[in-house]
């Protein structure tokens, strides 16, 4: 990389840009499709941010905002070569100004160890704790979408997230398999390298037990992977599997917000309806 190359300043994102999105989140391990990153140019046009250097995308960042209450940062991602030049904390910078010119109250996120210092330098503070569960396997999942517009289970999912996110489960069912009970959902979808399981949210054990095994049986060899919060429901973009923080700005903090793709209650579903899950990393939340 030439000492002194020539950048340009923060930008929106394209649709042309999802070939490099995809390969920045690739490099990072991530198992982000490029589905999702599609998925969130069409829900935050005017959310998700990039940084050139050299004639190429970069570095991205992107904010997804349910109403005025709550917006999730995302996708934080530099191509190796160009780390440590400040483009994530100009991304993030970013982000937080326009969250705060939409009157956003709480912005939370997700962060590996490597962007723990950088996220509490401008005021994120760690919440609590979420594990990230996975099953190795051979093969993903395959499915032609679905839909999820019953006003029962937005009604459910508003109740447990704490926030409106009902345009996204919308657009995500789109790229997802759904099931739905009467307190519960859960959606599976294909990540770029294993399945995702989630969101899914229930109201008791038995359900979430129910709606998981029917999905994901004992004796399916298809990789998957969720994540699990002390909280009582997960947000809904998957993340790769990997060490993280999850960090609140702003006030006032959302006790019913959740932050990953289940709900706590789907850890003693686990338990209970099959033993091939591993435990593959802690994470420490803040807000």
């Amino acid at each position: 990389m030439p000492k002194h190359s020539s950048t340009t300043g923060v930008r929106l994102l394209r649709p042309t840009d999802v070939a490099t999105a995809l390969e920045l989140s690739t490099i990072a391990g991530w198992n982000q499709t490029e589905d999702d990153w599609r998925m969130l140019m069409d829900l935050a046009p005017q959310g998700c941010f990039g940084i050139d250097a050299d004639g190429e995308l970069v570095a991205t960042a992107t904010l997804i905002s349910y109403g005025t209450r709550l917006a999730w940062i995302g996708m934080v991602l530099t191509k190796p070569e160009h780390r440590g030049r400040g483009f994530a904390r100009t991304l993030v910078t970013h982000a937080l100004e326009s969250a705060d010119s939409q009157g956003i109250r709480t912005v939370k996120l997700d962060a590996t160890e490597y962007g723990r210092r950088l996220y509490e330098s401008v005021g994120f503070e760690a919440e609590g704790l979420v594990e990230r569960w996975s099953r190795p396997g051979t093969s993903n999942l395959r499915v032609a979408g679905g839909e999820f517009d019953s006003d029962k289970q937005l009604a459910l999912d508003l109740a447990a997230f704490g926030a409106d996110r009902s345009a996204m489960l919308e657009k995500l069912a789109k790229h997802s398999y759904v099931c739905t009970r009467r307190n519960a959902y859960l959606f599976a979808r294909a990540g770029r390298v294993t399945a995702y399981l989630g969101p899914c949210l229930a109201n008791d054990p038995a359900s979430a037990q129910a709606l998981i095994t029917r999905h994901v049986p004992a004796n399916e060899q298809g990789g998957v992977q969720g994540s699990l919060s002390g909280l009582t429901s997960l947000a809904g973009i998957g993340a790769p599997i990997f060490a993280a923080w999850s960090f609140g700005w702003g006030i006032p903090k959302l006790p019913g917000v959740a932050f990953y793709e289940a709900s706590a209650l789907i850890l003693v579903a686990l338990a209970l309806a099959f033993r091939s899950f591993q435990l593959d990393d802690r994470v420490e939340a803040r807000g």
